[in-house]
């Protein structure tokens, strides 16, 4: 029978196990390939975590992905091998949504909504609530899919978390500016490796 993964890096061809043939079909886009295609003109964003937006825009393709293999089909939409017997997607939308300062939202494009939670630590602030709304609509456009395949009363529907961020409280949170880490690394790369590109 057959079995489908997407994730968030081609490393997840891990799935596959020693024999190399543990999973079927991949699609796993880089969640830190350039997201500037997508971006808006005014905006300069090096990857698809840096707004939810964009991490919704990157989530959206593994979901149509998804209800692709419930049609049937494989990741891109071609040939009919059919549905895996088993297939699932992780989402990166409530992760950015978490940690993100601030970011664009469905209702505010200004790029000033609050990321996390709010002052509680526990209430999801704008930018989550707005990213969990995403996740279920999305939910509920794979259960419509299989719906509609009537594949509902012999399928196993699992949500769980990966791993995620506790909620915690953004005044009490002491953000580090991993850019001087990377330059850092970067110049002790260049300087034993003349010439190379950095790892």
């Amino acid at each position: 029978m057959l079995t489908a993964w997407s994730d968030k890096h081609p490393a997840y061809l891990a799935l596959s196990g020693s024999s190399g043939e543990g999973v079927d079909d991949y699609f796993t886009p880089g969640i830190n390939s350039s997201a500037n295609k997508a971006a808006p003109s005014e905006l300069n964003q090096p990857d698809w975590t840096t707004d939810n937006l964009f991490t919704q825009q990157y989530d959206g393709y593994k979901v149509e992905v998804v209800i692709n293999w419930i049609n049937g089909h494989r990741h891109d939409g071609s040939g009919n091998p059919e549905t895996p017997a088993i297939f699932g997607m992780n989402f990166q939308t409530v992760s950015t949504g978490q940690k993100l300062p601030t970011s664009r939202t469905e209702g505010d494009l200004s790029e000033n909504s609050l990321g996390g939670y709010l002052a509680d630590g526990a209430t999801p602030g704008p930018v989550l609530t707005n990213a969990l709304d995403f996740i279920d609509q999305s939910l509920g456009k794979m259960v419509s899919a299989l719906e509609q395949r009537g594949l509902c009363n012999s399928i196993a529907i699992i949500v769980s978390a990966k791993h995620g961020q506790s909620p915690m409280n953004l005044a009490a949170l002491n953000r580090i500016d991993d850019g001087k880490i990377i330059n850092a690394l970067n110049a002790a790369w260049n300087s034993s490796h003349p010439g190379a590109t950095p790892a």
